[in-house]
């Protein structure tokens, strides 16, 4: 999801304060009061579907009980109420003293002339009316696309998560206040018609125009799982779940021929995740299992209970035309699936624990589908190491990052819970949670608290104390349970860096937060620890903990090397934390590395490349020497840690800036490891099925292709050649070869317009994504131009939820794209603003691929404009500053890289390192750049 700006319009939506007396406005419903059933009926009129209207009728009966003897009841209700009944369980009237409605917190409040009867059960009986949102797609909410005849077809579907549930209908719009849905919708003749729970009986004629469809009663779920499409969208249906339970895929009608990946992969998984839990997807009582493809759907996915919706490259792949790649979007099926259990199920109780939602369902994305059949060549739980916990770690190691549970209240607050970390860091601490307790041990509790919490709420200290059950004394350390151990992982921003001295014959561990600005931290975690010693037989297969490095304290492993030579941390990085050696110890896995590197299992390898360059990037190793270790990647020939490299490679490449004389020095070392694993790699021989294979070579050729390898270029343009001449290019090297012809093309301009004609006659949704990534690849300036121009035009093609798509392969195909995107926005802010509502996130990933001091001075005329709002002004201050603690780095780094490649003669230095035509700061002498370092300190304006 989107973050919302901090600007001044919502300033009291975010903080909102009573102007009678200066308390803060609470955003939260009180307690003591639950729903048990909402009645829905909802109308929508032809009108609608002509994109002439934009209002909806709904008439809502619930029925609720208090806990206590309370006078006040609450709710959400940012709708216009016609007429409303209160009345007790005898359907006496209860008598108001007050009704009030807060515009900023959406809270309705009615206040009985008396007590309300805890011994009673209440009903809300309302009339309303609202409004179908065309600006987003949340709420309830209308869109369109062209059928393939070149109709326009509008649809209505809704999206609720987190708060707008409560903008379709008055509700207890949060997680924990569950109830039980019966939905009734009228609608035209001509649509089709889906709820979360399969139909009920026949659909009636109301007239010669509308007709109504009534849902079965949903098992109890939070608000924010209802959901429901009107549309001309058609559906295929797939194998039963356990053989009664309809599973379906549906979409525009001429994508049927893509929805046969999701429909084969989809039951399997489902039975994986029955055999896990022991819990049948049946139970959920819903009926059905609908997956739903929605035209320019501008989230990734939604998990509505029994009507889970996707973007259309999340779900669809045509099998003769979808790159491997964009099979891996199997994996947004696998999480979505999950969630059936996982947060729709059982749900966290508030939005501050959303990540125990989000970390299970994303853990079994990937450990669940490892075991099943047909995807186990996926090596999915290799795939998880550098996917989600390096990634993680990348983000976590930021000072500004925020712990998985925080306090959040405000919708745009709630927001801000739905990151990489609440995904990525919780499923990968869950990981930790399972080798710690062991597979077997995990999994019973796991069957253990579901039952428990079925239909429920939970918090985490629930779900560790259930889990725990089935932990051991001896597994956890001396003085905390699990917990107490995991709630350290949770409630603490960041991670540790262990690090690994010899003392002696002994290990010392000891442990600190790791930060790539260097500050000092004094945070400390419960790490358990694994490690692997030259003398072990089993080597780093035993990913059962060790010993615990806790609070407060060091660890000391004695006599470790009096018979072992070495020692490795973090077997198969099951662990959290990233690890530091001493230099007797580097020295060590240096010499392993280059004489056996394949002793040292696959992904410790791919952990120690990332933990090096990391320790790099954080200043705590030179990067000479993180080099020196590295260097036995010539060796390597396995995807992971190549995968670790490459990520590592290609930010310190961005930061120092691609053209500079270190950046084409470390290209150039990048393309001398590579030469062995490239050789290696075949364009012409490709399983489709190898789908680790294919990782491979599209990581491997992209990366030598970037670097500008002759042979590799050679190859792109050849098979470029021979697409426009008709002759097809392999599914799974399209977007290597489109990107890399276009970026050394000897004629841009037409290739890019050959490209570009290809796209506007293009209906294929995986084809289409690969080339609006390749377009951006060219270097030529006015081509880019020209490309940004037709993203801001809805005659062009470019459909909105493309936008995004356009800038990201602009600003990061190459340098000279980060200067056209930059400049587009300095010149057209207020129209790229207004088309596209979350530009602010585009300028500032722009900021982030800043390199060069002119790059520097646009910024500060840009923020110095005043027709800038305030809220975009301090977005982009704040990159500013984030930009000159980037440069300070470089200086930082500077003269270690210099050494390296021995550019450092003294008369001829700044030359030496400077690009012609390019003045990227990586290039600017060490004086000039403490100048501007030491200058910006003084433009107190700016920060």
């Amino acid at each position: 999801m989107k973050l919302l700006l901090l600007s001044s319009t919502l300033f009291f939506y975010i903080f909102g304060y009573s102007t009678a007396d200066d308390e803060p406005v609470s955003y939260r419903l009180i307690e003591h009061q639950t729903p048990k059933k909402y009645i829905l009926d909802l109308e929508f009129k032809k009108e609608i579907f002509e994109g002439t209207s934009v209002d909806f009728n709904g008439s809502l009966t619930i029925n609720f009980m208090v806990a206590r003897s309370i006078q006040s009841i609450q709710f959400h209700a940012p709708v216009t109420i016609k007429s409303k009944q209160f009345i007790d369980n005898q359907t006496y009237p209860v008598p108001i003293e007050e009704e009030t409605f807060d515009p900023v917190t959406h809270i309705y409040t009615i206040t009985a002339k008396e007590k309300l009867n805890y011994t009673h059960d209440y009903t809300l009986i309302i009339e309303y009316s609202s409004t179908i949102n065309t600006g987003s797609m949340t709420g309830v909410y209308r869109s369109s696309y062209v059928d393939e005849v070149g109709n326009t077809q509008y649809f209505v579907a809704t999206h609720f998560q987190p708060t707008y549930a409560r903008f379709a209908f008055p509700s207890f719009d949060e997680p924990k206040m569950k109830a039980t849905f019966l939905i009734s919708i009228i609608y035209p003749k001509g649509l089709t018609a889906l709820g979360n729970a399969v139909q009920a009986g026949e659909t009636i004629e109301i007239d010669d125009y509308y007709e109504k469809v009534t849902f079965k009663e949903t098992p109890v779920m939070s608000t924010y799982l209802v959901g429901f499409i009107l549309s001309k969208l058609t559906c295929s249906k797939g194998k039963d779940i356990n053989n009664s339970i309809p599973y379906q895929v549906c979409s525009r009608q001429e994508l049927e021929g893509d929805r046969t990946l999701a429909l084969d992969l989809g039951p399997p998984f489902v039975q994986r995740l029955e055999n896990i839990t022991a819990l049948n997807y049946s139970d959920h009582l819903l009926g059905k299992l609908d997956q739903v493809a929605i035209p320019g759907y501008t989230a990734n996915y939604m998990e509505n209970w029994g009507l889970t919706t996707y973007r259309e490259s999340s779900l669809l792949w045509n099998t003769r035309e979808s790159s491997i790649a964009y099979r891996n979007k199997a994996m947004d099926l696998f999480l979505e699936l999950a969630h059936n259990w996982f947060g729709n199920l059982e749900t966290a109780s508030w939005w501050d624990y959303t990540f125990l939602n989000l970390g299970f369902s994303r853990f079994y994305q990937y450990h669940a589908a490892a075991e099943v059949d047909e995807f186990k060549s996926w090596e999915l739980e290799n795939q998880f190491v550098i996917d989600q916990l390096q990634s993680s770690l990348k983000l976590d190691a930021l000072s500004s990052a925020s712990a998985l549970s925080y306090p959040v209240e405000t919708p745009p607050e709630i927001l801000t819970k739905f990151n990489t970390l609440a995904y990525s860091k919780a499923a990968s601490i869950i990981r930790m949670a399972q080798h710690v307790m062991g597979p077997e041990n995990f999994q019973k509790g796991v069957r253990y608290f579901l039952p428990i919490y079925n239909g429920s709420v939970i918090i985490p200290i629930y779900v560790w104390n259930q889990l725990g059950v089935f932990t051991t004394r001896d597994m956890m350390p001396s003085t905390e349970n699990l917990n107490g151990a995991m709630t350290s992982w949770t409630e603490k921003a960041g991670f540790p860096l262990v690090t690994v001295t010899a003392k002696g014959n002994n290990i010392v561990l000891t442990q600190q937060r790791f930060l790539y600005s260097g500050e000092e931290d004094f945070t400390e975690w419960y790490v358990p620890i694994t490690y692997t010693l030259s003398e072990d037989f089993n080597k780093f297969e035993n990913t059962t903990t060790k010993v615990w490095l806790t609070p407060g304290t060091s660890q000391t492993l004695y006599d470790i090397l009096e018979e072992n030579e070495w020692i490795i941390l973090n077997n198969q990085q099951v662990g959290y934390y990233r690890v530091n050696y001493d230099n007797s110890l580097w020295e060590k896995v240096k010499n392993l590395l280059v004489t056996n590197h394949t002793s040292i299992h696959v992904l410790n390898r791919a952990q120690i490349v990332d933990d090096l360059l990391n320790l790099a990037r954080a200043n705590i190793l030179d990067y000479s020497y993180a080099f020196d270790i590295i260097k036995y990647l010539k060796y390597e020939t396995e995807y992971y840690p190549w995968h670790s490299a490459i990520t590592n490679f290609n930010y310190l490449l961005m930061q120092l800036g691609e053209d500079s004389v270190l950046g084409s020095e470390i290209s150039s070392m990048v393309l001398e490891l590579t030469e062995s694993i490239y050789e290696s790699l075949s364009f012409t021989e490709v399983n489709p099925e190898d789908q680790v294979y294919i990782l491979k070579l599209l990581t491997i050729s992209n990366a030598v292709c970037k670097f500008a390898e002759q042979s590799c270029i050679s190859n792109a343009k050849d098979l470029f050649e021979q697409y426009k001449a008709g002759t097809g290019v392999d599914k799974n090297l399209r977007g290597f070869v489109y990107c890399n012809a276009l970026r050394y093309s000897d004629s841009a301009t037409s290739d890019w317009n050959f490209l570009w004609e290809s796209l506007q006659s293009e209906t294929l949704t995986s084809e289409r994504e690969t080339i609006i990534t390749a377009l951006g690849c060219t270097k030529d300036t006015a081509v880019l131009k020209h490309y940004l121009d037709q993203s801001l035009s809805s005659s062009s093609g470019i459909n909105l939820d493309d936008v995004p798509n356009v800038w990201f392969a602009v600003y990061t195909g190459s340098s000279e794209g980060v200067d056209v995107a930059f400049d587009y926005l300095y010149e057209n802010y207020t129209k790229m603003a207004s088309y596209y509502p979350s530009a602010d996130s585009i300028l500032i990933s722009v900021i982030e691929r800043f390199t060069n001091e002119e790059q520097l001075k646009k910024l500060e005329t840009f923020i110095s404009q005043g027709n800038v709002e305030s809220s975009v002004k301090a977005l982009a201050q704040s990159a500013l500053k984030s930009f000159k603690e980037r440069l300070e780095w470089v200086v930082n780094i500077k003269d270690d890289l210099l050494d390296y490649f021995e550019i450092y003669a003294e008369d001829t230095t700044e030359d030496a390192i400077t690009t012609p035509g390019n003045a990227n700061m990586v290039g600017l002498s060490f004086v000039k750049l403490v100048a501007v370092v030491v200058l910006s300190k003084l433009f107190k304006i700016f920060l």
